[in-house]
């Protein structure tokens, strides 16, 4: 289940959640911001957004308390108080959106992508990642699969060259694995695990695991944990998209059944692009991409 938490924004706003004569109403709304009481509108059976008449922490805790085991999103507004909060981001959509993401960047390189090398790190041996794999092969020049799970790996290896002719490399040599990557994208390793590698300190990070990477040692590239769409005619929830971060509100209606392809074939059709970049510290400048050029032509 979603919990959306936001604050109110205007007695308008309020009074349309209440169902009574224009007198009774105006009683209600005082009371309701004298004693901080928590107005809860019901979207669907997964989604509900909680209304809370004025900016306080301990109201949004109370919240948080009352509903430990479901998924918080706070709006645009409260963003502010998601660390202090220990709320933190555990799902992503970054995965289906990876080939728009090397799209994007590729356009403001001015690079063909389908020349890139690709390296992927992968050491969950499951559906979507083999999904996501097989997705990319005919998208860039090669893929390289950077893994602590060879063994399994291996066999993807075989049977795509067996039955397709398609070849791809698998390693987890950590001193050289990454040593000539520009572009990489993480699945599922975690921080820990990706300072474990010597890699290209010069390289682009597509970080699709919903937590920020953000330590590692003299690393001069881009990170990019997460992004910012754009998505035309929201009709559907539209005042949640208005309050609320795009991405999140999008990642929080997807269903857990569609395959990746699936998932893909969805945004397509919501005609959902990707119009920014974000960071380890906000949003991504052109600017820092275009610095980054200057290695990708050395490579």
């Amino acid at each position: 289940m979603y919990i959306y938490i936001k604050k109110l924004k205007n007695d308008e706003e309020l009074a349309k959640n209440i169902d009574m004569p224009k007198f009774l109403k105006k009683i209600a709304i005082k009371l309701i911001k004298i004693f901080n009481i928590i107005t809860v509108k019901k979207i669907d059976e997964l989604h509900y957004l909680y209304i809370i008449p004025k900016e306080n922490i301990k109201i949004i805790q109370k919240i948080i308390n009352k509903n430990s085991k479901e998924k918080i999103i706070l709006s645009k507004e409260l963003k502010k108080y998601e660390k202090e909060l220990n709320i933190s981001k555990k799902e992503s959509i970054m995965s289906f959106f990876i080939y728009d993401i090397l799209k994007y960047i590729a356009n403001n390189l001015n690079i063909k992508i389908e020349l890139q090398n690709l390296y992927i790190l992968a050491n969950e041996y499951n559906k979507e990642n083999i999904e996501i794999i097989k997705y990319l092969l005919n998208k860039v020049k090669t893929i390289n699969i950077v893994t602590n799970n060879i063994v399994k790996y291996r066999k993807l290896e075989e049977k795509l060259y067996n039955e397709e002719g398609i070849l791809i490399t698998i390693t987890n040599n950590k001193t050289k694995g990454l040593k000539r990557a520009n572009f990489i994208i993480n699945l599922d390793f975690d921080n820990e695990t990706i300072k474990n590698y010597n890699m290209n300190m010069n390289s682009i990070i597509i970080n699709c695991t919903g937590n920020k990477i953000d330590v590692l040692k003299y690393f001069q590239g881009i990170i990019i944990n997460d992004i910012e769409i754009k998505i035309e005619d929201i009709e559907e929830n539209k005042e949640l998209y208005k309050e609320f971060d795009k991405t999140e509100i999008y990642s929080s209606f997807q269903s857990e059944k569609e395959t990746y392809i699936e998932a893909i074939n969805r945004t397509k059709n919501d005609k959902v692009e990707v119009e920014g970049l974000i960071g380890m510290s906000g949003n991504i400048d052109v600017k820092e991409l275009l610095n980054i050029r200057k290695n990708l032509d050395k490579m």
